[in-house]
């Protein structure tokens, strides 16, 4: 009988709920509103991240610059030709001159669709970076830098100037 007893006396307690109280529930910080200045430098941050990789891309003339020098000298080359044998012009010549002239002008037609696309990025950025000026208070009313907000905010409008400078 001693071991029924014993097990019935130490059996698990009925867990109990914690208490709420109403105190408890008033100390919680309050939500974040979602125009607060912290979230409007994170999405002007993120914007700015945006316009400096697009207008990298959208400017990269690289291929171009590489590849136009070709286009010249082979140009510059029909023409003295012309300019030397154009009395006698065998057809074989002029076909070439064709097929030279006809992939010329798709490499030409096709950067300046690249370079007409690239304006039109460079256009939509330039008006996003100046919306976001206007989300931003003005440098007179903008907290000291000595504040983690101050901070942040030199940092962005040294982003800005970044992004504006390659606009």
């Amino acid at each position: 009988m001693l071991a029924v007893q014993a097990s019935t006396s130490h059996a698990a307690p009925t867990p109990q709920k914690p208490a709420t109280s109403t105190k408890a529930q008033r100390r919680l910080p309050p939500p974040v509103l979602p125009d607060s200045l912290a979230q409007r430098v994170e999405r002007a941050y993120f914007v700015l991240s945006r316009i400096n990789g697009t207008a990298r891309r959208a400017t990269n003339t690289e291929d171009l610059s590489d590849e136009l020098p070709t286009v010249e000298d082979n140009l510059e080359t029909i023409r003295e030709n012309l300019d030397q044998y154009g009395d006698v012009v065998d057809v074989k010549q002029l076909q070439m001159y064709r097929l030279l002239l006809a992939d010329m002008q798709e490499k030409l037609g096709g950067w300046r669709t690249t370079l007409a696309e690239g304006g039109k990025q460079l256009i939509a950025m330039q008006a996003r970076l100046d919306t976001l000026r206007t989300q931003l208070p003005p440098a007179a009313e903008r907290p000291p830098i000595g504040t983690p907000v101050g901070r942040a905010l030199a940092r962005l409008q040294s982003k800005e100037d970044k992004a504006t400078a390659l606009l």
